[in-house]
């Protein structure tokens, strides 16, 4: 784990997840109200960006959309690009 700057979004993917558990837990009973220790780290707001599709991304896009939209055809499941 990292402390100061820079943040990555790992760091803060975590800090949610931890605060989620924290969260829950007291819910559930298994800590008291309250003794969530991630209410005292600061958080980070994350800066939008724009990220665009590579021609490879782009192209397997139209063939899984392909694929979906001839799957709603007929109706069968799984299509194949499907990893289920």
């Amino acid at each position: 784990m990292r402390f100061g700057w820079p943040r990555t979004s790992e760091d803060r993917w975590r800090d949610a997840h931890t605060e989620q558990l924290f969260n829950l837990a007291e819910a559930w009973g298994l800590r008291t109200d309250g003794g969530n220790p991630c209410r005292s780290v600061q958080k980070y707001r994350e800066k939008r960006r724009d990220r665009f599709l590579i021609e490879e991304e782009f192209a397997r896009l139209g063939s899984v959309l392909a694929e979906v939209e001839a799957w709603r055809r007929r109706r069968s499941w799984p299509p194949s690009a499907c990893s289920c």
